[in-house]
């Protein structure tokens, strides 16, 4: 049989380091940065402090691991929404409600994202993750265009980066603003999204 990095087990400092990631997300979406605790971590994670200094070093390495596992996590949740055979317009926006219900599961990603700054939209920007997600995208549209699906007198890239432009906002407005009743203007946004993509009128 094939062995490979997705099927074995994973060693013994893959579990240490998942555990502390768990912990860090977990205590991290309580406090912020500036109230987290390493030796708290730690000690969650039922680990020595140095255990924890030894895989992540100082508190902003492991927060920014932290936040990057679980943005990863939840942008990973709108990867079957991207992966239809041909997506329609609706399809492709409900992406976004999709990482909405998801960021309620992700509390770290939820806080980040609800609190964003200029440098967390700097690290935003270069998660690896976005960068997959918007290749889904690029691929999504590309197969809308191909069926007649989606709009064919943009470039499939040019789209994809307009739609991620416009969601992203719409979802940390969507994050600040859950449990209200009525979000001013969310339904015109997201309408105003579906018709832009779709193919003009003959």
């Amino acid at each position: 049989m094939q062995s490979s990095s997705a099927t074995r087990a994973p060693s013994k400092g893959e579990r240490t380091r998942r555990r502390i990631l768990a912990s860090a997300i977990e205590h991290f979406a309580a406090t912020g940065l500036d109230g987290g605790s390493v030796p708290e971590i730690a000690r969650q994670a039922g680990l020595s402090h140095g255990a924890v200094y030894q895989h992540f070093g100082r508190k902003e390495a492991l927060f920014r691991a932290a936040v990057d596992a679980d943005l990863s996590a939840m942008l990973a949740e709108a990867h079957p929404a991207l992966d239809l055979p041909a997506p329609a317009p609706e399809d492709l926006v409900a992406a976004v409600g999709v990482l909405l219900g998801a960021s309620r599961t992700h509390p770290l990603a939820r806080r980040v994202l609800a609190n964003i700054d200029a440098e967390q939209t700097e690290a935003l920007r270069d998660l690896e993750a976005l960068t997959e997600l918007e290749q889904r995208l690029v691929a999504a549209v590309a197969r809308g265009q191909a069926a007649g699906t989606l709009r064919t007198d943009l470039d499939a890239a040019a789209i994809a980066a307009g739609v991620i432009g416009t969601a992203l906002p719409l979802l940390v407005v969507g994050i600040r603003l859950d449990g209200v009743a009525d979000i001013p203007r969310s339904t015109d946004a997201v309408g105003f999204l579906v018709d832009v993509l779709r193919p003009p009128k003959s």
